[in-house]
């Protein structure tokens, strides 16, 4: 087993920034290395180690949540989840939501909706809910469910800071973005 400092060096400082919104989108000139760096990770780490990683910083699990994506590894779900419905780290529940879309079990489907149920109405809550819809929408365009609808009433994504409506979330933002994540992961990784 490598030192997870190692770990870090070689896998999580090249990778986070560009997992992190999404940003590999983006970088069409450093796209290759990515996919190379990434197909690299998804090859070396083991469970250990990519259990591990989600126990650290956001950069780790962020970084650990695109590889558990890529690879569909479900035997993460649980840790997914205690890091998911609490929203203990910032940033690293986008490619969580990513993670449960690509493993597509009713488990995952059910954290997604767990978190919306959460996380909803979004008042001064403003966290990945964009992306847990997406996600959700995402695995529903391959199944028979249709748990997302529950979410739409706009009222829910109303952002209101200290009693003052502040604007609003977009669950269309959030079918997006995941739509753009999957199609390069099953352009790229599949």
């Amino acid at each position: 087993m490598r030192n997870m400092d190692d770990v870090i060096e070689e896998f999580v400082i090249p990778l986070y920034m560009n997992v992190l919104h999404g940003n590999f989108l983006r970088s069409h000139a450093k796209q290759q290395l990515f996919i190379n760096k990434s197909k690299e990770m998804l090859d070396v780490l083991n469970d250990r180690e990519i259990g591990l990683m989600l126990g650290l910083g956001w950069r780790e699990a962020i970084t650990a949540s695109w590889i558990i994506a890529l690879g569909r590894f479900d035997r993460h779900l649980g840790r997914i989840k205690r890091n998911l419905l609490p929203s203990r780290m910032c940033f690293s529940g986008q490619f969580h939501m990513i993670a449960l879309a690509r493993i597509g079990t009713m488990e995952a489907n059910g954290i997604l909706v767990e978190y919306l149920q959460a996380y909803l109405p979004a008042e001064d809550q403003q966290y990945d809910q964009e992306w847990a819809f997406g996600a959700l929408r995402w695995l529903e365009q391959r199944s028979s469910r249709d748990d997302s609808k529950r979410f739409e009433d706009s009222e829910l994504w109303k952002v209101v800071m200290r009693g003052t409506f502040c604007g609003e979330m977009s669950p269309a933002k959030g079918v997006d973005k995941v739509s753009r994540v999957m199609d390069f992961i099953e352009k790229h990784f599949d």
